[in-house]
């Protein structure tokens, strides 16, 4: 008679489990940090500040103006928007900018076959100053429309090919919207827009026939947007009904309206007179952090081999160095470019077929808790230096013209 001999117990990985509580520990400490954020910014009075909130009195009364679409939306609604109405829409942009997040996060999941290493994704994207931590930080802005439109354009493009057709004009016109609402936008929403179209299974000739279709309407939006300049008298006029309405906003003081009378080249000049060592911090610092959770985010979803992950995260790092040079609000640029970054490796870690998760080097899992400690620690950053009085614009109304008296 035959014994069988009894199973062998299981070797128990101790990289493994450092990985894992390490991820399951950066999760309750942000779920906690979030909560604690949120609630104080609901007791906040207001809940957007004035110079945020003044955005969405910007609209089409005098012709095309860039990030007027949200404005435009609020006066289907009324006449005269109030501070509650700013309220409402800023409430709003966080919420779709949290779900959009959200659902990033569970399509980014789905690619990863194993408990322990999608733990370890989760807490990643979760735990980063870029996502969750970041929208609690930049509430009335307008990043939160295009985390929403990136998330999607990535539902869009999941499943089969069936109607694909209908699928590209809804991705043209997201990406439409997301320009529309603020410029810079364009550089991150488009990439994931390409991205989408080769996912439903256009190649070739026809590929770039229809990317061209698709992006058409908002590369138009994104020129007009950079070459067109408000006239100083319409800013000047939002300014006073802005402040009209409660916001504590004037012509001497920096807002969402008066920016939009800032030229690229002014903000540029401005960039060259910072001090070095602020613009590197920015770099180093955010950079560096972009650099690790990217780097750990591919190699457990896909693994080193495909260099097409690695020439997205290199390029969505570009674009966000690049508008560094215009702008210095650091953290929501690198932030735009991590979300980026997630949306495609979401889409583009679906063609990795399921495969075991090797086990984990003690060099790997060191560098993924680094990177989750890392990702912790830059939650109390401000989105820019604040400690350097050279990285507070001030670009008023008045100082607008004062540097440019044709204006």
């Amino acid at each position: 008679m035959s014994v069988t001999a009894p199973p062998a117990p299981q070797r128990v990985d101790r990289w493994s489990m450092l990985r894992g509580g390490v991820s399951g520990i950066a999760l309750v400490v942000v779920a906690f940090v979030l909560a604690t954020e949120l609630y104080e910014r609901v007791l906040d009075d207001p809940f957007v500040s004035g110079a945020r909130a003044s955005a969405y009195w910007v609209d089409y009364r005098d012709g095309f103006v860039r990030r007027g679409l949200p404005g435009e939306f609020l006066r289907l609604f009324t006449e005269s928007p109030t501070a509650a109405h700013a309220t409402w829409l800023a409430g709003g942009m966080l919420a779709a900018g949290a779900i959009a997040l959200l659902v990033l996060v569970t399509l980014l999941a789905r690619t990863v076959s194993e408990a322990e290493p999608r733990l370890l994704v989760v807490a990643l994207v979760v735990a980063s100053p870029f996502t969750f931590d970041q929208l609690m930080r930049i509430i009335g802005r307008f990043d939160g429309v295009g985390f929403a439109a990136m998330a999607t354009i990535s539902v869009l493009c999941a499943g089969s090919t069936a109607h694909r057709s209908a699928r590209a004009v809804g991705i043209g016109a997201l990406v439409l919207l997301a320009t529309a609402t603020e410029e810079l936008l364009f550089a991150f929403v488009a990439p994931i827009a390409v991205i989408a179209l080769r996912r439903l299974g256009w190649t070739g000739q026809r590929l770039r026939v229809v990317t061209a279709a698709v992006l058409a309407p908002g590369t138009a939006v994104a020129a007009l947007s950079m070459v067109g300049r408000p006239s100083r008298d319409a800013l000047t006029r939002l300014i006073a009904e802005a402040n009209a309405a409660g916001l504590d906003v004037n012509l001497a003081k920096e807002n969402t309206i008066s920016t939009l009378g800032q030229t690229a080249t002014q903000g540029f000049r401005f960039f060259l007179g910072m001090s070095p060592l602020t613009v590197l911090t920015g770099v180093v610092v955010f950079g560096g952090c972009y650099l690790l959770t990217t780097t750990m985010l591919r190699t457990t979803v896909a693994g080193t081999a495909d260099g097409r992950l690695g020439a997205l995260a290199a390029g969505f790092a570009l674009v966000a160095v690049l508008l560094s040079t215009v702008g210095n609000d650091y953290r929501r640029w690198w932030a735009l470019a991590f979300v980026a970054f997630v949306a495609a490796l979401a889409m583009l870690g679906r063609s990795h077929s399921p495969r075991p998760a090797p086990t984990p080097s003690p060099v790997y899992v060191l560098l993924a808790c680094a990177a989750l400690v890392f990702s912790l620690k830059l939650h109390p950053e401000p989105i820019f230096p604040k400690w350097d009085k050279t990285a507070d614009t001030g670009f008023s109304v008045e100082r607008l013209h004062q540097l440019d008296p044709t204006w």
